[in-house]
């Protein structure tokens, strides 16, 4: 630190902090490795504002002030008064506090109509989409059928994929968000009547006609740019390409983010009579009070059995 000050990026105090303890580059490049990218992301501006504001030893006071990042501070300072700051009885008993007069709420109230969405991609016939607009559907249908976020489907391993006469199946090159060990994630969907509404056959006319933009720079990820050097697209991308598809078939982007797909696919499934374990392993929620509190909403449509089977299926119960 100069000046009392904290270095402008959080890594680069937790990198600093094991090479102090005098760990090899090697070995720190692991514990680095060890930190998802997406977590350093959702961590960033919080860091930003912390180190802007924060000396290098902060009172109990000035921690009640911005309590809100306090959960920053654990294992970045020394104790405070023999604990961790984070776990101060104070800390604690103003973090108690403020959950109970603002306790966490779902994002959304509602959720909206699947089958509307799918009446739309229904009607963008694969053979006649450019590829942009393949994509954007893929990543809509792909979404809708697995549950996945936009960066597990930024993860879609191409070298992985696999076509049967039953259906298609493949795995993520990353762990999942909340994965904490076992192998990646691998998932079969089983082929769809409705050919427009079938993600494995939509996923093969993609393969198809990306086939001639992959090199060796962007042959391993699934999803690619459709203009430039059709590079490997990002999260933000996969997300952007899905709120499109919802705007065009009539739901409110304003309200409702490309990640409401988990949301309202996982209500239409639960509606349709899927176990609630099936939905639990297919959005990777590690329990049901999560799913019951953030993503669950009411929703009306035919039995099934499977969660990408409930999901697509046209037609609700009158």
């Amino acid at each position: 630190m100069r000046g009392g000050q904290l270095p402008p990026r959080r890594m680069d105090v937790i990198r600093g902090r094991f090479e102090g303890e005098g760990f090899s580059s090697e070995v720190v490049d692991l514990f680095m490795a060890a930190t998802r990218d997406n977590t350093n992301s959702a961590y960033a501006s919080a860091w930003r504002i912390w180190s802007d504001w924060c000396p290098s030893r902060p009172s109990l006071k000035r921690i009640a002030r911005l309590v809100y990042i306090a959960p920053l501070c654990p294992k970045r300072y020394p104790p405070l008064k023999g604990s961790p700051i984070g776990e101060h009885p104070m800390v604690v008993l103003l973090m108690k506090g403020i959950r109970n007069q603002n306790p966490p709420r779902p994002k959304y109230q509602s959720t909206w109509d699947v089958d509307m969405v799918l009446n739309y991609l229904r009607g963008q016939e694969n053979a006649s989409l450019s590829v942009g607009a393949l994509a954007s559907k893929l990543a809509t249908l792909l979404s809708l059928a697995t549950l996945y976020r936009a960066s597990e489907l930024a993860g879609i391993d191409k070298r992985s994929i696999s076509f049967t006469a039953e259906g298609v199946s493949f795995s993520l090159s990353k762990f999942r968000k909340a994965q904490r060990g076992g192998a990646l994630q691998s998932i079969f969907l089983k082929k769809l009547a409705d050919e427009q509404l079938d993600p494995g056959r939509c996923l093969s006319r993609y393969c198809e006609v990306t086939e001639k933009y992959r090199t060796d720079k962007n042959s391993e990820r699934l999803f690619i740019g459709s203009v430039g050097q059709h590079p490997h697209v990002q999260s933000s991308t996969i997300s952007a390409w899905i709120k499109k598809e919802l705007k065009a078939a009539g739901v409110d982007t304003e309200r409702f983010s490309g990640h409401s797909t988990r949301g309202a696919a996982a209500s239409k499934a639960a509606a349709s009579g899927v176990s609630v374990e099936s939905i639990l392993s297919a959005g990777h929620w590690s329990a049901e009070s999560t799913f019951t509190r953030f993503y669950r909403r009411d929703a009306a449509i035919n039995p099934s059995t499977s969660v990408a089977g409930a999901v697509l299926s046209l037609g609700k119960i009158a």
